[in-house]
């Protein structure tokens, strides 16, 4: 399994508690540094995400530039940047996007006056329930979208990381994923049938996920 990973590179030292005499845990602390940073999860340069110039209601077109990440701790083969591309739509590098149950949200069309909250993320997953887990290998984009079919037009707020994660590990398309991080949170909305975007790239962590 992969680990939330959107605040930072090394989240899971959060969870370290000193039980020992103190040379002892310094050591034990050093190892696990060491061992979180050899699998840490991070885009290492800023992703600029827009709004493409066709997006429609059952569209979610954009603009992505090019992501160098590490995932897992392997450093991947950096993405080429899309220009309109249908992140709704799996093909090329852009995977099968989720709601949080885990289920395709290929088939989502809002409504007129509807949005949905949207997390752009980069992972090591195949679409195909694998991963592809070695230096160089590709990276899948995936947007997973808060709620499921029938409630993400109610939802008031963007996936936390944990959500995120456990959508992942729900879905039978990216369930092997190892390694993921956050590009982008999107609001993808309907006012008066009009579609538009509201986006947020996730630099030096701004989202705070």
């Amino acid at each position: 399994m992969s680990f939330p990973s959107g605040r930072a590179a090394l989240q899971r030292l959060r969870t370290f508690e000193s039980r020992h005499w103190y040379t002892k845990d310094l050591k034990t602390l050093v190892e696990a540094i060491v061992a979180a940073f050899s699998l840490r999860n991070e885009v290492i340069a800023h992703v600029a995400v827009a709004e493409g110039a066709t997006l429609a209601a059952g569209a979610l077109h954009l603009d992505v530039g090019s992501i160098p990440a590490v995932l897992h701790g392997r450093h991947k083969a950096a993405s080429a940047a899309d220009s309109d591309v249908d992140y709704l739509t799996a093909a090329g590098t852009v995977g099968v996007p989720i709601f949080e149950d885990g289920a395709s949200a290929e088939a989502l069309l809002l409504a007129s006056d509807e949005g949905a909250y949207c997390t752009l993320i980069t992972t090591n997953s195949d679409s195909a329930g694998g991963v592809n887990d070695a230096d160089g290998d590709p990276m899948d984009s995936v947007v997973v979208v808060k709620g499921t079919a029938a409630t993400y037009a109610a939802q008031t707020r963007h996936l936390t990381s944990l959500e995120v994660q456990t959508a992942l590990e729900a879905s039978t398309a990216h369930n092997g994923t190892t390694g993921w991080a956050h590009i982008a949170q999107i609001l993808f909305d309907n006012p008066a049938g009009t579609p538009g975007t509201a986006i947020v790239p996730n630099l030096n962590n701004r989202l705070g996920v």
